[in-house]
């Protein structure tokens, strides 16, 4: 199953340079104010430094010294020692902006790497988890900041008020009666009110019914001194919208004297809906899938059987009155057995193009082998038809088997099919690029005219009678349908009386 540890790879391996310029254009519209530092720096050398730090980053979650690499950072800003900040003084939003950031961005592309709801839910789990422990490692350096300075003790505190206040997550601190006592400005304005509505009111006016008694079962365990686990809360706005929440609640003692209850949240509506939505789509993939096989069904029996009868019986008119019928009457019964066995044919063609949709877990596989057996299956076409293909190295993709190898025979396959008067060479390779592996299969055939390079690929479309090329014309559209379910391209280039070249793409 996919988690954190395999999506940053992925971000490292495909996204390194997409994810670093919206983690640096975020940052730069939070107004952070570390960031003046960088000003003069050009923009493409800074974007190599934040690369080369995102890098070391996704590395670090791979082998899990996230959190250490953090905690140990945290220390040499508190320490001075971390290279091109100086004597900075470093302002709390220093410390919480940079990783809220960088957390947007990583939630932006979890979409791209799994359509799997419990997968994006256990990715999304860990990262909170993560940013959450690296929150808690800030709080701790700013109060540690806060005792070692006291004589700025006026300074710290706005510096600590600053902090909660420029922090992503709703906190509020409630006294022993649960009034409440503080609410930082993230907590107001995603519920709507103003400070002045809140001080001194019953926190349990803003919790709605349903989350009232989990959420005073974690305020009594806090009271008891005992470690709350996070827990989902519904909080109620101003405007009466429901607004879902995550988070935990503590209690702050000092030598053994109550001193308030705090509680720290983060809105997960988003997330929630987002849930609610993958939901459905899984439902309703599931119901298209049954129909397929339902289609699939009907494909195979109910339609082909009368198909089947027809032919019989056209056959055996055949064979009883053929010296009792007139050749017009031969040919319409040639006709006949012709259409039907044509007709069986598309039924076929259609059940093979309805199969692509069916959902079989993606896996590493070696393309060169892919093709090994794709030749070994059509070696009597090749050498009855003396082709040659030549192809070299082929990479490693993550993709159906099957399917990829259906799409090599169909490419193979129609080089051989449409060949010219020449001997038919076929030219195969693959190569990455960029983000993406970019396959092409070239031949010297007859050519495609520039006006159907776009037709080939519609179900059906033929550019030749079906008296000098045999087949349905589907070919080209399950291949089509089979790169586009691996998030990839197809097209083709052709010159007509010199061959074509397909090329298709594969994530």
């Amino acid at each position: 199953m996919k988690n954190l540890k395999t999506y940053a790879v992925f971000l490292s391996e495909n996204r390194l340079e997409t994810f670093t310029e919206e983690s640096l254009k975020l940052m730069r519209s939070m107004n952070i104010p570390m960031m003046s530092l960088f000003r003069d720096i050009p923009e493409k050398k800074l974007l190599e430094r934040l690369k080369t730090g995102n890098r070391l980053f996704f590395n670090s979650l791979r082998d899990n010294s996230a959190l250490k690499n953090a905690q140990e950072y945290l220390q040499e800003l508190q320490q001075g020692k971390v290279p091109g900040l100086g004597s900075y003084t470093i302002q709390p939003s220093d410390l919480v902006l940079p990783y809220a950031a960088q957390k947007q961005v990583m939630l932006r592309h979890i979409t791209n790497y799994t359509d799997q709801p419990d997968e994006m839910v256990q990715i999304i789990s860990e990262l909170d988890d993560f940013y959450t422990s690296v929150q808690d490692g800030a709080v701790k350096m700013l109060c540690k900041i806060q005792k070692e300075k006291e004589s700025q003790l006026r300074q710290n505190e706005d510096l600590y008020r600053d902090f909660f206040e420029n922090t992503s997550d709703l906190i509020h601190m409630l006294d022993r009666d649960e009034r409440i006592l503080f609410v930082n400005h993230k907590w107001l304005i995603t519920l709507g009110y103003t400070r002045e509505e809140v001080l001194n009111i019953p926190f349990s006016e803003f919790i709605h019914h349903d989350s009232i008694k989990a959420y005073t079962d974690a305020e009594q365990k806090a009271l008891a001194g005992q470690t709350t686990e996070f827990i989902e809360t519904g909080f109620v706005a101003k405007n009466g919208e429901l607004l879902i929440m995550e988070g935990n609640i503590s209690c702050k003692f000092s030598d053994g004297t109550f001193q308030f209850i705090r509680g720290v949240f983060r809105n997960i509506s988003n997330r929630k809906q987002m849930e609610l939505e993958l939901a459905s789509k899984t439902r309703e993939l599931i119901r298209s899938n049954s129909e397929l096989e339902q289609f699939a069904y009907v494909a195979s029996h109910d339609l082909q059987e009368p198909l089947r009868m027809v032919n019989s019986y056209v056959q055996l008119l055949a064979s009883r009155y053929k010296d009792k019928l007139d050749e017009d009457a031969n040919d319409f019964i040639n006709f006949a057995i012709d259409g039907s066995n044509r007709m069986r044919n598309l039924i076929n063609s259609l059940l093979e193009y309805s199969r692509v949709n069916r959902v079989k877990p993606f896996e590493w596989v070696n393309a060169g082998d892919i093709l090994s057996e794709v030749l070994s299956d059509m070696e009597n076409t090749i050498l009855e038809s003396g082709a040659q293909i030549h192809y070299g190295h082929l990479p490693t993709i993550y993709a159906d088997q099957v399917l990829i190898g259906q799409v090599f025979q169909n490419l193979i396959g129609n080089a051989i099919k449409f060949k010219s008067e020449r001997l038919v060479h076929i030219y195969i390779t693959g190569e990455k690029k960029g983000d993406h592996y970019l396959f092409a299969f070239r031949d010297n055939g007859i050519g495609i005219q520039k006006e159907y390079l776009d037709k080939i690929f519609v179900i059906f479309q033929r550019l030749n009678s079906m008296d000098k090329y045999k087949g349905t014309g589907i070919g080209l559209a399950i291949c089509k349908k089979i790169i586009e379910k691996h998030g990839g391209d197809i097209w083709a280039e052709s010159e007509p009386g010199k061959g074509t070249t397909f090329y298709f793409t594969l994530k």
